[in-house]
């Protein structure tokens, strides 16, 4: 007699980045950590990628509702993020979560559903909350930093470590096994800096905040968010997707829910370095160069009609390329262009003649967009992409 071994989905995940044509990111790495991994393997379910993103399942009794093991309602999943590429990820996606705070090397990315807004629908699902985080590191660490300006003497803080839900936490023990105070004083070493102990393996990895205030009025100086986890410290991941089931909404084996990760592209100023190769093609003595945009239909994530303004003198009196004459063109600022995996066609390089009974003539149709993989700078508070054109 065969026996049937019946699974449910508990979730399905999507990562979705709208660079791409489709929609869907690819070469994402999505894995559990080691406690999620004990988690599903004692609650009889598995992980499994798909194209989209992920998906878990548990295993039913005959009915295919029941859990065959019941690990709620209260359960936390959580996966490690990465992408096999992760340079050419960066330089496409806009990984801000404000303009106060940007992401920079060292930072973390931590996402998480809010078990109120579930939905069990795929064509809407419940987009995952984002939160960048300072930093990562294990339980046990050095905490060194620096105060701007500098405190006047004796330049003493106080420093808090709370936790996710804002409670302060002890970050150490005395030699008698006492736990620290809450908030300690940390006095400043002679190079101006300061440096304190953490000491969190007493508590439970996750989200943890540190906030600094001047010891001699406790006014605030600075604050800290960072992840508590020595297991994955060290890991080349981008960061971490967090799913929460609780006992206030008990939607544990209740349906299957529907998770989804979107990542926004960048968008960019083009700038276009056009190189007088030959010193004849553009004919500068009798002609003035410049970018129209000839796209007849306009089509989406592409915006109608890209301007470009010419910068400086032509050929520009400062800017030479390989010693070589050179015309600097700009893209408009307030209309910055998007990071799309399919290119931005018609862009012509034009010569206008000096002389308007003579006719306008194309240099090249289709001008290149920026690589995708290449340098891209911030200039004036402006990312901008440059584009270089021999000709």
């Amino acid at each position: 007699m065969s026996v049937s071994i019946l699974y449910t989905r508990l979730f399905n995940l999507s990562v979705l980045h709208d660079y791409y044509v489709e929609g869907i990111a690819r070469d994402f790495v999505l894995r559990p950590t080691a406690e999620t991994r004990q988690l599903l393997s004692g609650g009889r379910m598995l992980f499994k990628t798909i194209p989209k993103g992920c998906t878990v399942l548990y295993r039913t009794e005959n009915d295919e509702i029941t859990p065959f093991v019941n690990k709620g309602p209260d359960a936390s999943l959580k996966f490690l993020l990465s992408f096999k590429n992760l340079n050419e990820l960066l330089n496409v996606t806009d990984l801000d979560e404000s303009p106060s705070n940007r992401y920079t090397s060292g930072k973390f990315i931590y996402l998480t559903n809010n078990p109120a807004s579930a939905s069990s629908d795929p064509d809407t699902p419940e987009e995952l909350s984002y939160e960048l985080l300072d930093f990562r590191e294990g339980r046990l660490f050095t905490y060194e930093f620096n105060v701007e300006p500098p405190l006047a003497a004796p330049g003493d803080v106080l420093f808090t470590v709370t936790d996710e839900d804002g409670n302060p936490v002890s970050i150490g023990k005395d030699a008698n096994g006492v736990p620290f105070p809450t908030t300690l004083t940390v006095v400043r070493n002679q190079n101006n800096s300061y440096s304190q102990q953490i000491d969190l393996r007493q508590h439970p990895k996750g989200r943890y905040t540190i906030t600094i205030q001047d010891a001699t009025d406790n006014s605030f100086i600075s604050s800290s968010v960072f992840y508590a986890d020595e297991q994955i410290s060290g890991d080349q991941i981008l960061g971490l997707v967090e799913i929460v089931f609780d006992n206030v909404t008990n939607l544990m084996y209740t349906d299957t829910w529907e998770f989804a990760i979107h990542f926004p592209r960048k968008t960019t100023v083009w700038r276009y370095f056009i190189v007088d190769k030959t010193q004849k093609i553009a004919d500068l003595d009798n002609f003035d160069l410049a970018i129209v945009d000839q796209r007849s239909e306009v089509v989406p994530p592409y915006a109608a009609n890209y301007t470009f303004t010419r910068e400086g003198t032509e050929p520009h009196a400062t800017i030479r390329i390989n010693g070589l004459d050179t015309v600097v063109f700009r893209s408009d600022a307030l209309s910055p262009i998007p990071f799309f995996e399919s290119p931005l066609p018609r862009l012509e390089l034009r010569k206008i003649p000096n002389n308007p009974s003579d006719s306008e003539q194309v240099i090249l149709q289709n001008l290149p967009n920026p690589r995708h993989n290449g340098v891209v700078k911030e200039v004036s508070g402006v990312l901008e992409s440059e584009i270089y054109v021999f000709i």
